[in-house]
């Protein structure tokens, strides 16, 4: 499926969505892999496959059963629950986010609760943990603040 408007209320998509912008304004559930440049979300996503973009932007809660792969940015507001692996340039924010596998990016800056079933790898790392407890089972990089 090819769109490139703004979705809101409560979206269903069945099958693959690729598209160069799409915002959600409520709840979506995709059953499918996605494909965007800009992805944003106010409110609640549910993506059942992986997701391929330039910068999503969360200002809300996303469950991932998949792999993230965002080339620029991804900006967290809310909660990221992802299944599989995240990679990255740049990822920031404030809140929660939990990766079940391996995160890797160039900047990761988040203040909350992170939760990283196996390896945190970026060049610049800055967690200031608070809310919650976090876990990571191994962290590397180049400039790692903890706070």
């Amino acid at each position: 499926m090819l769109i490139n408007r703004a979705a809101r209320g409560d979206a269903t998509i069945n099958g693959d969505l690729w598209c160069d912008r799409c915002k959600v304004f409520g709840n979506a559930d995709v059953s499918g892999n996605i494909a965007v440049k800009l992805f944003r979300i106010f409110g609640q996503a549910n993506i059942r496959g992986n997701i391929q973009g330039e910068t999503i932007k969360l200002f809300g809660a996303m469950n991932l059963r998949g792999d993230a792969a965002v080339a620029y940015d991804f900006h967290l507001r809310g909660s990221a629950h992802i299944d599989g692996d995240v990679t990255g340039g740049t990822i920031h924010g404030y809140g929660e986010m939990k990766v079940s596998r391996d995160c890797e990016a160039d900047v990761f800056l988040v203040k909350g609760a992170v939760e990283i079933g196996n390896t945190l790898n970026a060049e610049q790392i800055e967690l200031y943990l608070h809310f919650s407890d976090s876990r990571i089972a191994e962290i590397g990089g180049k400039t790692i603040r903890i706070k």
